[in-house]
């Protein structure tokens, strides 16, 4: 909807989706091999920067270019969001729990990915602008950047032999 209210053809928005999809699954394999040779830390914090880019800069989305565009590097980005944050996760945490902790963060992943189109909606229509979301966001992927800033590896590996 936010392509069309901007004044884009419907056709040429869902192709956007299409093309947001496939640099996406392009990107994960970049973004794991990055993680494989860098380290996970410091690629999740740019990933995050440069979705919050993305976001900011789909603002400014007023023709199918532009549209495009930003839909490829969104996927691109977001990819390594996805990849790397499990890393981050299995990192910090540990591996011992780790279905227990990426199960208590499942709730608020589902909570922000299926109700956020809906909040976007209902906010959309009740002020007629989509663009403090889009920054609002942005800042939620900055402040994951932030806070990974601060995190550190597990200081000693768990004895997995005890494990399940």
């Amino acid at each position: 909807p936010f392509f069309i209210d901007q004044g884009i053809a419907p056709s040429i928005a869902a192709g956007t989706v299409s093309a947001y999809a496939l640099s996406a699954m392009v990107a994960g394999f970049f973004w794991g091999v990055v993680a494989d040779r860098y380290g996970h830390r410091r690629p999740y914090i740019i990933a995050c920067l440069l979705v919050a880019s993305s976001l900011l800069a789909m603002i400014l989305t007023h023709n199918s270019a532009i549209a495009y565009s930003f839909m490829i590097y969104l996927g691109l980005v977001l990819a390594g969001f996805w990849v790397l944050q499990f890393l981050v996760v299995a990192n910090t945490f540990g591996r011992v729990h780790i279905g227990a902790i990426r199960g208590a963060m499942q709730p608020f992943n589902n909570a922000a990915m299926y109700g956020g189109p809906l909040l976007f909606g209902v906010i959309f229509d009740l002020r007629s602008d989509y663009s403090w979301l889009f920054a609002l966001a942005a800042l939620s992927f900055i402040a994951s950047a932030l806070a990974a800033i601060f995190l550190r590896p597990l200081s000693t590996q768990p004895d997995l032999s005890r494990s399940g």
